[in-house]
């Protein structure tokens, strides 16, 4: 069983597949990847809903488990599954085992498998009635959206299959290592990259999908376009689709005008704000780090 990466000829598009031990398309996964892709849900996100899928699929084979007759104390032992992929129910260790996944992982994966269940029951798929969630007190909020005033004091739904996480802190680079970063680098579209990040907030794939008529500099306000296009390769897409635009302090015009008259290829006929072969998601990670 593996997840395929393929691109469709016509448009480009990336698509996903989840293929059985025959390398065929399992049909209930694909089913629910093609109804994402119908919701404009970005490559990321489908590569990694097939990989969880692909996760719980190993599971329901392993112990002979219909996908669409699933209890909720099978889910459950998925959970355990999970954890130590190696685990048995009918046997107990009296050792201290080592999981093999982060509780923050877990949650993703049973949230994608919570979905994909919640889909073909929707669709009369699934024999076995599994209600997923549960219903929790107001106070049990731990996000304040823009109507919180109005719904504070009403209960809301919860998924019930969830572990619990340990607070942790990514951790946040400092003015001075932000600075040593930049120094580091070693060419002016680099060091507009890493400041562009810095002082915008925005996300790589947005940084990685820039053209020129995206940066405003007029002398009165300094700002950059987040514009969502269907052109963009898929590791320069913009989250959710959405335009929005983001004030910037004036040393970003000025490094982009720095690249742009110094660096930039005048043989190139591209309008993207960086150019080069390298520019994607994962190769300006590892560059970066």
């Amino acid at each position: 069983m593996k997840v395929q990466k393929g691109k469709l000829s016509s448009s480009g598009e990336i698509v996903w597949f989840v293929l059985d031990r025959n390398y065929k398309p399992i049909k209930p996964i694909q089913n629910y990847i093609s109804y994402l892709a119908s919701l404009n849900r970005s490559s990321k996100t489908l590569r990694t809903y097939a990989h969880n899928l692909k996760l719980y699929w190993e599971y329901l084979e392993r112990y002979c488990i219909a996908w669409n007759s699933i209890t909720l104390e099978q889910l459950s032992e998925f959970i355990h599954w999970l954890r130590r992929p190696e685990y048995d129910p009918k046997i107990v260790s009296i050792d201290p085992q080592t999981a093999k996944r982060r509780e923050s992982t877990i949650n993703n994966i049973m949230s994608t498998v919570c979905q994909f269940i919640d889909y073909h029951q929707r669709l009369d798929n699934i024999e076995s009635e599994i209600d997923t969630t549960v219903e929790r007190p107001p106070t049990a909020r731990k996000f304040k959206d823009l109507l919180y005033h109005i719904n504070k004091s009403k209960p809301f739904e919860g998924r019930f299959l969830r572990v619990k996480e340990p607070k942790t802190f990514p951790g946040c680079l400092t003015t001075e290592q932000v600075k040593t970063l930049i120094n580091a680098c070693n060419n002016r579209r680099d060091k507009l990259l890493v400041s562009l990040l810095y002082e915008s907030g925005i996300r790589i794939g947005e940084a990685l999908g820039l053209r020129h008529e995206d940066i405003i500099s007029n002398g009165k306000c300094n700002q950059i376009r987040i514009v969502s296009r269907a052109n963009n390769h898929e590791d320069a897409k913009v989250k959710n689709n959405s335009f929005r635009v983001v004030d910037v302090p004036v040393s970003i015009p000025k490094l982009y005008y720095d690249y742009f008259v110094y660096d930039y290829p005048e043989t190139i006929n591209c309008d993207y704000t960086s150019h080069g072969h390298n520019l994607r998601f994962f190769s300006k990670s590892h560059n970066l780090i």
